[in-house]
């Protein structure tokens, strides 16, 4: 029963990350900022610690 069950939740699982593509494009232009703004951030912090690791001779 229990490979049963484990199996069902992979044809579920493997069908919705094949289901949701044309989602996923569909928002893709909600999405590309976001991802603009996460490597800002990343970019911000990064150049933080190396003005901080040039102050203090690293």
């Amino acid at each position: 029963m229990a490979r049963r069950s484990r199996r069902v939740e992979t044809v579920t699982a493997t069908s919705q990350w094949d289901y949701p593509g044309p989602l996923i494009g569909s928002l893709n232009p909600y999405t590309l900022p976001c991802i603009s703004a996460f490597y800002s951030h990343i970019f911000l912090i990064h150049t933080a610690w190396f003005s901080v690791g040039v102050e203090f001779g690293l």
